[in-house]
């Protein structure tokens, strides 16, 4: 469906440009031309509109009708945010689309981002977010999905897998991806439903939460930091907002060698860096008056942002593995960066997996997750040729599982001799 969106704007025939003047004049009744640039297609159409007498310059977004979004909720939630200065002033919107000021702004990369006042300042807006009051007050009642989304996304995807499944395992037999089709018989095992529990936050607060912080949502404007694309914002645990900001701080979506995705682990958060950002949330917040409350605030939150970390890390597996098109065996660019994508999340939370202690006993997992690491990461995993390489090489890559495995074979030589 998002591909027919893109190609129905690009065709030359449609009459696009003739809705986009439609949109406009009703900001400015006039006959002057505008002219326009592209800003950005996706899941919407975004377009930076310039009057050519007025110097005018607004952001139109036009809305994909495919998508699911409740835009209504959207609007709401952005005209509030306008009013506390946390959003650039929108100037008409609809049911189709949305049209706001224009500020002059950069981007901002992972690398620029991976600095400490950024993201102190990041964690700031977060917590302007959630502990807005008026904002909650005003939106609440028009959510209807009470349960947090973190659970309602990923119970619904998982659903969607599990349909899915026979169709992945068929479709990756006998590539160089069976390996990977193998080991996500795991999301099948009961220990995987055990691990999902144990990941759900007890005793949590809920709030108003952003649900998609990454660098590509925020703008930055001379000395002012927006959040932007509120689209999924919803009730969510307090923790998720802050979990998806660590996890995705070393996530390049625009990596330029192919497949064009990359995470970047180098850049993940020291547990130093992590604690400094998660009490400047607390004290940004709010939440604590006395030493004793701050104390037990920290302890919560930080037990709370790691359990989202792996279900974030989750929710990206199963995005990737639900919207790919499977029954097309012939991968293109686009399916490999999805493919790269899954597996990426695959291998980070299969990382954190491992360090669950409610996983501890799970042997066979282990075995096939070895398996899976020992056939990809020698080379890329798009490449089908492995190369040779040395025991030291392998000693210095050599995992707590490897070490295992070589202390019990030495072991049973030993008892041989």
């Amino acid at each position: 469906m998002q591909r027919e969106f893109e190609s129905s704007i690009a065709n030359p025939n449609n009459d696009f440009e003739k809705y986009l003047q439609r949109i406009l004049r009703s900001i400015l009744p006039d006959k002057n031309s505008w002219s326009y640039s592209k800003m950005h297609v996706g899941t919407n159409y975004i377009t930076k509109a310039t009057n050519n007498l007025t110097k005018e310059t607004f952001i139109v977004k036009v809305y994909n009708k495919a998508s699911k979004v409740d835009h209504r909720l959207e609007h709401a939630i952005i005209s509030s945010l306008c009013k506390a200065g946390l959003h650039p002033t929108v100037v008409c919107f609809s049911e189709e689309y949305r049209v706001e000021e224009f500020i002059e702004n950069a981007s901002i990369s992972i690398f620029q981002l991976r600095v400490m006042p950024k993201l102190l300042r990041v964690v700031e807006l977060i917590a302007s977010l959630h502990s807005n009051s008026l904002l909650k007050n005003k939106i609440l009642p028009l959510i209807e999905d009470k349960q947090p989304f973190v659970l309602a996304l990923n119970t619904s995807w998982f659903n969607a897998f599990l349909n899915l499944h026979p169709t992945i395992q068929e479709a990756l037999r006998g590539t160089k991806y069976e390996s990977f089709g193998d080991s996500l018989a795991y999301l099948l095992t009961e220990d995987f439903r055990t691990l999902l529990n144990s990941l759900i936050p007890n005793n949590s607060k809920l709030v108003l939460s952003h649900n998609d912080i990454s660098a590509a949502n925020l703008m930055y404007s001379k000395d002012t930091m927006y959040l932007i694309d509120y689209e999924y914002c919803r009730l969510n645990f307090r923790g998720y907002d802050l979990a998806v900001l660590v996890e995705d701080i070393t996530t390049d979506y625009g990596y330029p060698q192919y497949p064009n995705f990359m995470m970047h682990r180098k850049l993940a958060l020291s547990r130093k860096e992590e604690e400094v950002l998660l009490k400047h949330y607390i004290r940004s917040s709010g939440l604590a008056t006395t030493r004793a409350e701050f104390k037990l605030e920290l302890v919560k939150l930080r037990k709370e942002v790691r359990s989202l970390r792996v279900m974030f890390q989750l929710a990206g597996v199963l995005w990737g593995l639900i919207t790919h098109d499977w029954e097309d065996k012939d991968f293109d660019e686009d399916d490999c960066w999805r493919i790269e994508y899954t597996k990426q999340r695959w291998h980070v939370f299969v990382d954190y997996v491992k360090k669950s202690p409610v996983c501890s006993k799970q042997a066979d997992f282990w075995a096939l997750i070895h398996l899976y690491h020992l056939l990809s990461s020698p080379v890329s995993p798009f490449m089908s040729v492995y190369k040779a390489v040395s025991y030291t090489h392998l000693r210095a890559h050599e995992t707590v599982l490897d070490l295992v495995c070589r202390l019990l074979l030495e072991k049973k030589k030993k008892k041989k001799k």
